[in-house]
């Protein structure tokens, strides 16, 4: 058995492969180069009803060149020309090299031939081969002058109608054709995969595998469509302005894909559209095969007058149509290329909508022309949506904002909130900014990696979704499996809603029965004041709060236990109850404890709403969030008046706070970030016993998450809200000359910094970081030393030292298998959010596919594996996952140049 590999094993495109054994060659696919295709359409427009000659296609190298096999002397040993599927870059070069082989059978799927003669018919051209329609499932004889072959059509899905893989039984073995496919389980129209047959062939033996490397370089498995069409779905259930246009940009091939624009667009109650020859070919193909069900549904406009014309009528129209059309990739002379670039009656005006539904090819040519025509949308106040996939677990905290203020609340509890804001960074300063976002929801099932960083700070996210991490003057976005030990992941320095609340409403927070009164804005029970509907939020509520979070519970009124020795904090807690609450406080000995009572039943409940209900829930009031800077500063001394301690040894000097609450741990952490403050989630402790806060239940064992606060310039902004147990010791810490620590979050690793962006003085320690390169100082650098010990900070390093992130070093990941709903906020512009244990800043994902290619070659066993439909840089990765598997590069795994012949 011999192979040659025509085309497609140096290029996205022009795939080509021909297999010899004895006097019988068979060539599988015969596809188009689309990027030289683009290029000459740049400047030499085709005219409708006229192809290209295939001179021209051969001189830009759009089509393989097949003229190897005459080299060789195969050409007129060609027995039959089998075809996968309908993408042109696999059947696009059919119509251009039939003639050469006049004694070849051409043997497609039923749609696959369809489009075949319609490519034939658009282009005036002809083919006189016979053409042998093969469904998948199935199988056939080809009659050869060496022996009798079997051609079977595996069926596999794929991004288009009836897409199979090939496989060629002969006397040498088998030969399997496995390019373009994707192993979807919940695919919209098609069955499954044919996994049962697939194993069967690996059983009987494979000789050679030429498979899909595109994607081999990204380990997780590609998106099931049902995902797509849950993304198409909330796409158009995001549609805000009903006078403006919706346009729709996908593969015109994809027929599950325009089924699920059309089944969803229905439901906007606008007329649905599509334009352009593409789209016209390619459903015509599926009405012919019985595979169209949407065609009733819409209105097709082919040649390019029809198309002017109805732009024309859209332009005055706009909310009545739903478009559909090519240009995704961004192709010149695509319909939607032709609008961005004003050559159509219709012009984008601010607010209409641009959804492109189906992912960029990878190729640069495709990446630059769509970023080049994304920038045009912008600039034309154009709302893009683009593809979005999964992303973290349901019960991941996030920030977001609603008309209320700040909330901090489980991503999969908040997909039904409207029109929220969430906090997110601006890449170009590095300031945390506020953006419109929704919440998208999907299934999903796979590996979810669980990292944890230096600071404490956690979050759990699947295979394809992005952190953020600082590398050599950037920041650059990494895909979960490709984290590692001690990279420097971004968490928010500080960040805060723009505007705060000052006061607000009790009713907000409880529904009160009918024997409670209220009287001018006070609420009454049997004519006695409880409180007012609304409390302004004062120095005294806020350490009112703090206290209770620390100290206190609601068995039946509100009580907060302290230490008999604790009479400041006695009296303080007197004050604070006294300024907002019109009850009789009560003070009772427990022991070496006093127990401090007040209120009744109502303050009972709206306490419990605001705090949760016991120690192991206990939560930040939400409204604390939205407050002045000043009032959180007096809530979180009071809090840590009450709970906390000065924790100090002969290498470290830091406030140490412990709660047995998990939801607190993390609450506290966005808490202080807020404030600047980069507190740091320390430990689990474990007691075997230990009194819950005062109603006297011993459990046989206890947590406490464990929260400390140690840089000197946070403990310098807090102690002037603390007791003066506290402020003195940190007043006498600071008066020896305590000055910042080195460490991260806080301070940044030298090795990630571009030290060429920084002028020291000299005779400063800086001055000796940069120069004396080769001798290892310290790993770090503190900020404070970089703005003090330098005359000037430029480029990047100079946008972190004013921007609004600090780099947290990864110290643990684990991995773990995850099944069900996972969710993402699709964010337009920044495309980040904050969220997780603590905060730290989340980015979406993106698309991949090695781990379908590890499946079928553990299905298949074959002794040879070749990659193909990829540049050497993207079959590379293959390889690699064929070493894995055990293949010796060279011997059982092949990587081959256009036109060279393997034998096996």
């Amino acid at each position: 058995m011999e192979v040659c590999t025509i085309g497609g094993f140096e290029e996205v495109g022009k795939n080509m492969t021909a297999v010899k054994v004895g006097e019988d060659v068979f060539i599988f696919d015969a596809g188009l180069f689309l990027p030289p295709v683009i290029e000459m359409q740049e400047t030499e427009p085709q005219t409708p009803g006229q192809g290209y000659s295939e001179q021209k296609l051969r001189k830009i190298g759009a089509i393989a060149d097949d003229l190897v096999l005459d080299k060789l002397g195969w050409r007129n040993k060609v027995r039959a020309i089998i075809i996968g599927h309908a993408h042109l870059d696999h059947i696009g070069g059919l119509p251009y090299i039939t003639n050469r082989y006049p004694d070849a059978q051409i043997i497609a799927t039923p749609f696959t031939m369809a489009f075949f003669n319609a490519l034939l018919e658009d282009n005036r051209m002809a083919s006189k081969n016979k053409q042998t329609i093969l469904k998948g499932n199935s199988s056939m004889k080809i009659k050869g002058q060496s022996e009798e072959y079997t051609l079977e059509f595996i069926h596999v899905t794929h991004s288009t109608l009836q897409c199979v893989l090939c496989a060629l039984h002969t006397k040498e073995g088998v030969f399997f054709y496995a390019l373009d496919y994707k192993f979807d389980n919940y695919p919209v129209m098609e069955p499954v995969t044919n996994y049962k047959r697939i194993k069967e062939i690996g059983r009987k033996g494979v000789k050679v595998l030429v498979v899909e490397a595109l994607y081999s370089g990204v380990e997780r498995r590609t998106p099931s469509e049902r995902i797509a069409r849950n993304m198409v779905e909330d796409a158009f259930s995001r549609i805000k302005h009903t006078n403006s246009a919706v346009f729709v940009a996908t593969f015109s091939s994809h027929i599950a894909r325009l089924k699920s624009i059309v089944d969803f667009g229905k439901r906007t109650n606008r007329k649905i559209v599509f334009l352009g020859r593409s789209l016209n070919k390619y459903v015509t193909c599926a009405v012919k095969v019985g595979e169209c069900p949407f065609k009733k549904d819409v209105m097709l406009f082919k040649y390019r007058k029809q198309v002017d014309g109805f732009l024309r009528k859209l332009d005055k129209e706009r909310g009545k149509y739903l478009i559909v059309c090519t240009g995704h990739q961004a192709e010149p002379n695509s319909i939607l290329d032709r609008i961005v670039n004003d050559t159509t009656p219709f012009k984008f005006r601010p607010n209409d909508n641009v959804i492109f539904a189906s992912s960029i090819i990878p190729t640069p040519v495709n990446i630059h022309a769509r970023d080049k025509m994304d920038k045009k949308l912008m600039r034309k106040g154009v709302r893009i949506q683009t593809d979005v996939h999964v992303s973290v677990l349901p019960n991941t905290e996030v920030v977001f904002n609603d008309s209320k203020g700040i909330k901090i609340k489980e991503i999969g509890s908040i997909e039904d909130e409207k029109e929220l804001k969430i906090p997110a960074f601006d890449p170009k300063d590095l300031k945390i900014k506020w953006y419109d976002a929704e919440v998208i929801k999907h299934p999903y099932k796979g590996k979810i990696f669980n990292i944890t960083t230096k600071s404490g700070r956690s979050v759990s996210i699947t295979s394809g979704h992005s952190l953020f991490k600082l590398e050599k003057g950037e920041i650059v976005t990494e895909k979960g499996e490709n984290l590692k030990l001690g990279d420097y992941l971004a968490i928010p320095k500080k960040f805060s809603w723009y505007k705060t609340i000052d006061e607000i409403n009790v009713l907000d927070y409880i529904n009160l029965k009918s024997y409670f009164k209220i009287k001018e804005d006070r609420i009454y029970y049997n004519n006695i004041l409880l409180s007012n509907t609304k409390i302004k939020l004062t120095k005294g509520f806020a350490k009112l709060l703090g206290y209770y979070l620390a100290e206190g519970s609601a068995p039946r009124h509100i009580s907060l236990v302290i230490s008999k020795n604790e009479k400041d904090l006695l009296e303080d807690i007197k004050s604070s109850v006294s300024k907002v609450f019109p009850s009789k406080i009560n003070v009772n000995e427990r022991g070496n404890a006093l127990e401090i009572t007040f209120g009744a039943r109502m303050l009972k409940h709206l306490f419990k709403s605001w705090f949760g209900e016991n120690a192991k829930t206990k939560k930040i009031p939400k409204f604390v969030f939205s407050a002045s800077d000043e009032f959180k500063l007096n809530f979180i001394g009071a809090y840590i008046n009450g709970d906390g301690c000065i924790d100090k040894g002969t290498n470290h000097f830091r406030i140490r706070i412990k709660t047995a609450s998990k939801k607190l741990a993390s609450d506290l952490l966005y808490l202080f970030s807020q404030l600047g403050i980069c507190a740091k989630f320390d430990h689990i402790e474990i007691d075997e016993r230990k009194i819950i806060a005062s109603n006297k239940k011993i459990t046989p064992i206890t947590f406490a998450y464990v929260i400390r606060i140690q840089d000197y310039e946070h403990l310098a902004k807090l102690k002037d809200f603390l007791s003066d147990k506290f402020k003195s010791q940190i007043d006498e810490k600071l008066s020896q000359g305590a000055s910042s620590i080195h460490f991260p979050p806080e301070a940044l690793p030298i090795k990630k910094i571009n030290l060429d962006e920084i002028e020291p003085k000299k005779g400063t320690l800086l001055y000796t970081i940069k120069n004396y390169k080769t001798k290892k100082i310290r790993n770090h650098v503190g900020r404070n030393v970089l703005l003090q010990q330098s005359n000037s900070v430029t480029g990047f390093t100079n946008k972190i030292l004013n921007g609004e992130l600090l780099f947290d070093p990864i110290k643990k990941i684990t991995i773990s298998e995850y099944e069900g709903p996972v969710f993402d906020f699709t964010v337009p512009g920044p495309e980040n959010f904050i969220g997780g244990f603590g905060g730290i800043m989340l980015h979406n994902s993106g698309h991949a596919g090695r781990e379908d290619l590890r499946d079928i070659i553990e299905m298949l066993k074959p002794k040879h594996v070749i990659p193909a439909h990829g540049t050497l840089q993207q079959e590379t990765p293959l390889i690699e996952l064929a070493k894995e598997l055990g293949y010796k590069f060279g011997e059982t795994s092949h990587l081959s140049p256009n036109g060279k012949v393997l034998k096996f």
